[in-house]
């Protein structure tokens, strides 16, 4: 096992940067999700943030969007404007960003 780290390792230092850049992007992506899906298993978590919704009774769908984009970019999208409307409309959203250092309240 330890080789094959060694291995990857100076293969990965041997890659162009902008490909590497995409690895490690991939990687923050997985380990993102990965986190997501740790707090949601906490059931306690997860049914205190239902429960401090508002309209906790008219909640019809609870929607994840797996990460893609970040929600404090400079150009608002889509997916952001389509999250929003959904939240609206009584769905409960939860948006995983692809950047763990922004400034977003929630998780």
């Amino acid at each position: 096992m330890k080789r094959m780290k060694i291995f990857l390792k100076k293969l990965y230092n041997k890659l162009p940067k902008s490909l590497k850049t995409r690895i490690k992007n991939f990687y923050l992506n997985l380990y993102n999700i990965y986190n997501f899906f740790v707090i949601i298993k906490r059931k306690e978590v997860l049914i205190k943030i239902i429960k401090n919704n508002n309209n906790f009774e008219k909640i019809k769908g609870i929607i994840i969007y797996l990460p893609t984009i970040d929600w404090n970019t400079e150009i608002f999208q889509k997916l952001h404007q389509i999250s929003i409307e959904l939240s609206r409309r009584q769905y409960l959203v939860f948006f995983i960003t692809p950047n763990n250092k922004e400034n977003i309240k929630g998780f």
